[in-house]
């Protein structure tokens, strides 16, 4: 009996220590930074997840809340993003993004960053 529960016990115990860790995806990374101020308007913004994800949505507000026009979303499962901006005068915007990680969650967030003093792109 004692060698019937030792062995379901051993089963159990590997079968578990062979799963594979199902972490949830996380932004790991974004350019700007959140809470940066940039004395320059970026030429895009730059987002690296912890996995590879769909982008399902992604805006850029200004303080008024007037959503920035950036054209057409990537549509590729990747796991970093660039997305080009228009140039943007100096003031506070917030990033909203959503995306479907490989396990299939949803994951959503928001940073925002500051343009302290517009510098022309050259």
């Amino acid at each position: 009996m004692k060698i019937r529960i030792l062995t379901l016990f051993i089963t159990v115990f590997l079968a578990i220590l062979g799963l594979p860790a199902q972490a949830h995806t996380v932004l790991s990374s974004s350019n700007p930074a959140d809470n940066s101020i940039e004395t320059i308007a970026p030429e895009n913004i730059a987002l690296g997840f912890s996995t590879e994800v769909r982008l399902t949505a992604f805006s850029v507000e200004d303080n008024d809340g007037k959503v920035i026009d950036l054209g057409a979303m990537p549509t590729t499962t990747q796991q970093e993003f660039s997305i080009s901006t228009p140039s943007i005068p100096p003031g506070t915007y917030i990033v909203k993004w959503r995306a479907v990680g490989a396990d299939m969650h949803i994951v959503s967030g928001e940073f925002q960053f500051e343009i302290a003093e517009l510098v022309s792109r050259k």
